[in-house]
């Protein structure tokens, strides 16, 4: 029984049950007519071959043939009662269909000949591109092919996203350390810790030269194969509205094992990371590094990102506190503020009353101190006596820019004010004002590379030595 070649190029047209090829005389040496880039050797042209007008794949589809056509090659000793049959499933696949590019009738989706408007749709809904071949083609002359490459320069790549796992195994993660507001110490070793639910995890093809080059697959599971990345950044402070820029990082690691079995993996920074505020995230990924892909669009999402600080002396909390600000962060600062702000709050007011008290007011000063209503009063007479003190804060350093003043807000409650923001007692003012100077700093020092990272971590720090140690603390 004879079998016939089939041409790299391939005629083919979607129907409703078949999938139409053109055949090429019987030559078990077809494959070779073809240079390893696709284009035809002009010397060694079949006399009765014609070129389709239409192909699947096109030079695309060529590229790479005689890899291919050898594979298919070697089934002609016998290989091609299954390979021309497509009884193999995986033919297409692993090149043994004696170099032919086949889209199987059952294969085809009819979804992508749909634009999504048809029956109606939601006010905003852009219509869908569409395509009666499933986009096979989609990479014609839209430049590079991906081709297993990180082409930095942009391009297109044709590979289905293969397998999806079912809505009840959607991968889900967090990151367990560092815990988000932590401080961690400068220029030490950091384990970045995170659990990850429904990953196969510790299949990590070579980046150099199969990147986004198969589909993503299942295990027997039906969990993604794949992996995990730890991803560091640094950014201005815990609080910043700036985006980083993602083409820099301080740390990255890919996550290439299995970790504990149990969803449980770590990336060491073994050097750990100099002074400043970070931001880490994962970023999961299919075997052949493409971002995992889930079933359903409404789902919490596949990765975590916690923010940090390292090196800042103050357990990175209270940073947290105090830059959240008083959205939150200070009402929880505050209240923890005002729980030591009655102690505090009442140190203060035993000092604010002090202070009212050297204008006469020493009796209802220190009742003003020790009694919201008194206090008030001891409040009103440090106010008409110390009317001259309009700033309390005292440091003077400027690297970048000079600390916020310190002000009455006119509020008893939260009397210090910086900014628009106000503040139950003065240790959290003077520790945004601080804070808020770096972030100006790091700013700088960031986009203009005009001031040294670690100088604004240095000014930072002599700022909050001087808020510690100032006398004057209160109206």
């Amino acid at each position: 029984m004879k079998f016939f070649g089939i041409s790299t190029a391939v005629l083919f047209t979607l129907l409703a049950s078949e999938v139409i090829a053109a055949p090429m005389p019987n030559n078990r040496n077809v494959g070779r007519q073809f240079n390893r880039f696709g284009n035809f050797n002009k010397n060694k042209k079949p006399a009765a071959f014609t070129p389709p007008k239409t192909g699947f794949g096109g030079n695309n589809n060529n590229n790479g043939g005689n890899a291919n056509n050898n594979g298919g090659n070697a089934n002609n000793n016998g290989g091609n009662n299954t390979g021309n049959n497509n009884n193999n499933g995986g033919n297409n696949n692993n090149n043994n269909n004696n170099g032919q590019r086949v889209l199987r009738a059952e294969n085809v989706q009819d979804a992508s000949s749909k634009n999504g408007q048809e029956g109606g749709a939601e006010a905003g809904q852009k219509p869908s591109a569409t395509d009666n071949e499933n986009f096979i083609n989609f990479c014609s002359g839209k430049g590079d092919l991906t081709n297993g490459l990180q082409n930095q320069q942009g391009s297109c790549n044709g590979i289905p996203m293969g397998r999806i796992p079912a809505r009840n195994k959607m991968i889900s993660a967090i990151i367990t350390n560092p815990k988000n507001g932590e401080d961690v110490p400068a220029n030490q070793a950091i384990e970045f810790r995170v659990k990850i639910n429904n990953l196969a995890a510790g299949a990590f093809t070579n980046p150099a030269n199969t990147y986004y080059a198969a589909p993503q697959d299942l295990d027997n599971n039906g969990l993604v194969i794949g992996h995990t990345h730890m991803s560091v950044q640094r950014i201005d402070s815990l609080t910043t509205d700036q985006i980083p820029d993602p083409t820099t990082f301080e740390f990255f690691k890919g996550i290439n094992d299995a970790g504990d079995g149990r969803g449980n993996l770590a990336a060491q920074a073994a050097d750990g990371l100099p002074a400043g505020f970070y931001r880490a995230c994962t970023i999961t990924s299919a075997a052949n590094h493409q971002p995992v892909v889930m079933p359903v669009a409404q789902r919490g999402p596949q990765d975590d990102c916690i923010r940090f600080s390292v090196g800042q002396g103050n357990g990175g909390g209270n940073n947290g506190g105090n830059n959240g600000g008083n959205n939150g962060g200070n009402n929880g600062g505050n209240n923890g503020g005002n729980n030591g702000g009655n102690n505090g709050g009442n140190n203060g007011g035993n000092n604010g009353g002090n202070n009212g008290g050297n204008n006469g007011g020493n009796n209802g000063g220190n009742n003003g101190g020790n009694n919201n209503t008194g206090g008030n009063g001891g409040q009103n007479n440090t106010g008409g006596n110390g009317g001259n003190v309009r700033n309390l804060q005292t440091f003077t350093g400027a690297l970048g820019a000079p600390a916020a003043a310190i002000t009455a807000s006119g509020n008893p409650a939260r009397p210090f004010k910086v900014g628009n923001d106000t503040f139950a007692n003065f240790a959290a003012a003077a520790q945004r004002t601080c804070d808020s100077q770096f972030n100006a700093c790091a700013d700088i020092a960031n986009r203009q590379r005009t001031i040294q990272f670690s100088a604004c971590g240095q000014q930072q720090q002599q700022c909050n030595a001087a808020q510690a140690s100032t006398s004057k603390k209160s109206f």
